[in-house]
Parts: C-alpha cells; structure tokens; sequence
C-alpha cells in the first residue's frame, strides 16, 4: 500500500510538473500577460461609507470618496460574488488585456444565484454623496460657493478667452460707453494685429498711412471743382503694459495738398492723453485730455464773408469719470469740460472776421448706473446735465447760450465678447436756450455703438448719435441731429477684406422751415501685403440735400492708400 500511495503520489507529482510545463509553454506561444494576483486595476464602480461583513464576518470593502477611484481587492464570501474589473468596464463578458496595456487581474464573473444578497448599489447607478465632477454645481440659494467656479461657460469664456480682434494693451481706458472704441476693434477686423515696439514697460505703435485721391467735389458744395489731393497721416500711440493703472498716449497728424485748389488745403493734428488709476478691485479712475486742431468745411471757402483760405478751429477737453462696482451694480460718474476756439481772418471781401461768436465752452456732467445679469448682459440708465456758454452774441443780437439734459435706457453687450460687443440706448432729450428769442430743442434720441460678427469671416457694425446742436449763423437756433451708420466687412481672403457702409445725418432747425441731410456710402478693398503693410482702395458718392433752395450736392472720390503700421 505504500508503494502505490508513493506511485500516486509520484503520478501527481508528474502530472502537475507535466500541466505547467504545458501552460508555460501555451503561455509563450499565446504570450499571455502575466498574472497579477496582489495587483489593482481600475473601476468605475463607486464605493460608500459603510461595512459590508460576508458570513465569515470578513470586511468586503472599505470606503473612499474619490471618482474616479482605484478598487481594493475584496475578499468573497463562498456566497458572494468579487467584483469582475474589466478593461471596457462591460460586466457581462471577460475582457483580456490588449498587447502593451497594463495587465489587470481579469476573473470569470458567476451567475447569481437564489439566495444570493443584493448589491447594495445597482451598476452604472450613483451612490449618494458622489459628486459629478464633469457638470458645474450650483450653489444653494442663499449661500455662495467659494471652493469651486459655479459661472456657466459663457461666462467663464467671456473673462479667460481672448476675445476675437480683442488687444489687452490696445484700448484700456474708455470714459464714455457710447464711444468706447472696442466694438469697432472688432468689427473692424484684420488678418494681423501690430506686434508694436516694447520699450520697458511700455509698447508703442507706430503708423503712417499716405494716400492719393480724385474727387468732381473738392470743395464739398454747390460751386464744383474737380482736384486731385495728396495726403498723409502719421500716427505715434504709446500704452502701458502694468498690472495695475494704465496710461494711453496718441499723437498724430494729418496733412493734405490739393492740386489745384490749395487753398482748402488741410493741416491738422490731434493730442491725446488717457489715465486709469485703480483705486481698488471694483474702483478706479479715468482721465481724459486732448488737444486737437482741425479744419473748417470747405463749403463756403468761396462765399464773401468766409475767411480767405480755410479757417481752423481748436478744441480742447478734460474729462475725468469715477468707477465703482457693487457686485451686479456698477456706477458712474462722469463730467467734462470742452473749450471749441476759431481762428479769425480777414474775408475774402477783404473784411477782417473774428469768428468769436463761433467760440463756446460746454460743461457735461452724467450719471450712469448699470445692472450686470451676466458679463456679456447689462441694463443700464443714464442721466446727463450740460450747459453751452458763447462768447458773444452773433450778428442777429439772439444769445446762444443755452441749458439741456438727457435721460437714456438701454442693453449693454459687454466689450470683450466674441460675437456681440457694445450697447443700445434710447431716450429724451432737451437744450433750453436762456434768451427766450432762442426757440427750445426737444425729442427723443437713438444711440447705438454696436458691432456683430457671426462669423471669423463677416462682421457688421452699426452706430447711431443723437444730439441737439446749437447754431451761430444768422436764422438758425437750435437743433435736433441724428446720425446712423452701418458697415459691413468681410473677409473673401485672409489677406484681401471687402467692406461696404452707409451712413447719414438729418438736421432739423427748431423755429424755422430748414431740414437738412447729408448721406454717404462707401465701398472698398483692403489687401494686406504682410504683416505691417497694406493697400487699400476705397469709392465714396456723397450728397446733401437740403429744404432750401439751390443748396444740394453731391460728390464723388475715390482714394488709393498705403498703410504701415509693425
């Protein structure tokens, strides 16, 4: 009997050495990933924060409030089931390891039996306490959420995405909303922004454009003169790049000589000087000054009581506008001061003319409160006090001076947008002259500074004013003017831009029979030859109509320009 037990027990012993030689051997053959009886793999199934005891009173699992997690080895029950990890997470099928992937430990999962218990936590479901992370959660109402970002993703978009044609150093300081420069920054959009020149912590931007020009209408009137007109324009902007303030200066000029008529030649130049000063995070301050000089229309260059040559005018302005942020609700105010100055000269009836009537000051002060639902979506109001102060009386003894105010609502867009940039407004208006011969301006107005590109390719900007003026010519008082304007560009290339623009301005003088407007509509091609030069050519037709006799005209120009700017 011994001697069989011995010869069964070598009989095993063979079989066994025999059945592993055979499974290595398969193993190589198939190359198998080795087993992995200690490893971990990964799991999807969430764990919770209790015991499970199998009938030997052994702990199944532990709890870790981790997603995505790694599982632990459960120890099984002869009536319970381990958990069968597979790669593609598909319970129902084994599922070997792919060639160069980790190896997981892979079991044959077993059917359910009667009697087995059931899982405390049905598959693909979540267990309670379990937080999504894919999904932002929302905060409970009444409470704020400070360990994470609960924004949606527009929101977030607006503050972290650079927005398309937007230049954090471009435009820093706007005062005024409703001629805040951004919602032209994209609409009018090009294939390269201007690298500029860094110089410490500064960046300057140097431009200078040139152009020739062929007009029927050079001096912009009914007695028509055909030319041909040179012109330059040089620019020099100059911003900080700080983290906190900013300062944005601009100096340029513009100069251009007509062939035939130099006398309607032009020289002007332009002044400028911006400042934020941030006080805190939700306050700061931002000042304006600017000096500039421009020319006079050439329209009654030829009348006897015009001043020989073309007559220039002065401007200069300060403006200063407080910001404060109280979370949603965010408030301005802004006031300026305005002094317009003409240069006097002798007539062309050889009379000497001070233009001195033409002088005036303008004081304006506004207050502007805005309520944000989102950074892209506001409403807002405003209310707006000035007062007109000229030096002296015009020739027909009716003081100018005068008071007004304004009352505007409207939407705001937001300025850093992709698709939508800049506000709309509507609202009422009054100038009340103080020498009661001065008939009362009053009626509602439209302003809109407002710019949609629906696509990288296309983009559409639409702008409206609303003002009522004040006249120093003999018969006319105050008045109501309205602008609007729209352009439309788009890309046909990257380096070739196509655009196509309307705008026009009514005039109605309060107290007499007199309407006036002026309309014009453009066209062009703008081809970028490389990242700083361009060429442009542009047409523009012109005309004025007016409810007096003999007073309409029009104009037609076309201009050739090349543009550089690093």
């Amino acid at each position: 009997m011994a001697e069989m037990g011995n010869s069964v027990r070598g009989k095993d012993l063979g079989y066994f050495i025999s059945g592993f030689a055979l499974a290595t051997i398969a193993g190589v053959v198939l190359r198998a990933s080795p087993a992995n009886a200690q490893g971990v793999s990964e799991t999807t199934i969430p764990k919770v924060n209790q015991r499970v005891q199998t009938s030997r009173g052994q702990d199944v699992s532990r709890i870790v409030r981790t997603v995505p997690q790694v599982a632990e080895p459960a120890e099984a029950a002869p009536s319970v089931a381990a958990a069968v990890p597979t790669r593609r997470g598909d319970g129902d099928r084994d599922v070997l390891p792919e060639d160069g992937e980790d190896p997981t430990r892979v079991a044959q999962a077993r059917e359910r039996q009667d009697g087995d218990p059931e899982p405390l936590i049905a598959p693909g479901a979540e267990a309670d306490g379990d937080i999504n992370v894919a999904a932002p959660v929302a905060a409970a109402e009444g409470t704020e959420s400070v360990a994470g970002d609960n924004r949606s993703p527009e929101d977030r978009a607006a503050f972290e995405t650079p927005a398309a044609g937007y230049d954090a150093l471009a435009f820093q300081i706007e005062l005024d909303p409703a001629t805040d420069r951004r919602p032209a920054r994209l609409a009018r959009f090009e294939p390269y922004t201007p690298k500029g020149v860094r110089a410490g912590s500064w960046v300057i931007f140097p431009e200078i454009e040139s152009g020739f020009s062929a007009t029927n209408n050079a001096l912009r009137g009914t007695d028509r003169r055909s030319d041909l007109i040179f012109d330059v324009r040089p620019t020099l902007r100059a911003v900080t790049d700080w983290k906190q303030h900013a300062i944005d200066v601009k100096a340029s000029g513009f100069l251009s000589q007509y062939r035939e008529n130099d006398f309607a030649n032009e020289r002007a130049y332009l002044f400028e000087a911006r400042g934020r000063f941030d006080l805190g995070k939700r306050t700061n301050i931002e000042v304006l000054g600017v000096t500039r000089r421009d020319p006079d229309s050439p329209s009654d260059a030829t009348a006897a009581d015009s001043i020989r040559g073309r007559a220039n005018f002065v401007t200069q302005q300060a403006a200063m506008a407080l910001n404060h942020r109280f979370n949603r609700l965010s408030v301005q105010l802004r006031g300026s001061l305005t002094d317009v100055e003409f240069d006097g000269g002798v007539t062309n009836a050889g009379v000497f003319r001070s233009n001195a009537e033409r002088n005036s000051v303008q004081r304006d002060l506004s207050l502007r409160a805005a309520w944000a639902f989102k950074p892209t979506l506001s409403v807002f109001s405003e209310y707006a006090l000035n007062d007109r102060r000229f030096a002296v009386a015009p020739s027909d003894g009716v003081s100018r001076d005068s008071d007004g105010d304004r009352i505007r609502f409207g939407v705001s867009f937001g300025n850093t947008a992709k698709i939508w940039r800049g506000e709309v407004a509507v609202g009422y208006g009054r100038q009340n002259g103080k020498d009661s011969r001065l008939t009362d301006a009053a009626g509602v107005i439209l302003d809109a500074n407002l710019a949609w590109r629906p696509s990288e390719l296309t983009s559409l900007l639409w702008s409206a004013r609303s003002d009522l003026g004040t006249s120093t010519d003999v018969g006319k008082f105050n008045s109501k003017q309205q602008l609007y304007g729209v352009e439309l560009r788009h890309g046909f290339q990257r380096n070739l831009i196509g655009m196509a623009g309307i705008k026009t301005q009514a005039t109605a003088y309060e107290g007499i029979s007199l309407n006036e407007r002026e309309t014009t509509a453009e066209m062009g091609l703008d081809y970028y030859v490389s990242h700083a030069a361009s060429v442009s050519l542009h047409y523009q037709h012109l005309w004025f109509n007016s409810s007096a006799a003999a007073a309409d005209y029009s104009a037609d120009t076309v201009r050739m320009a090349f543009k550089y700017k690093p």
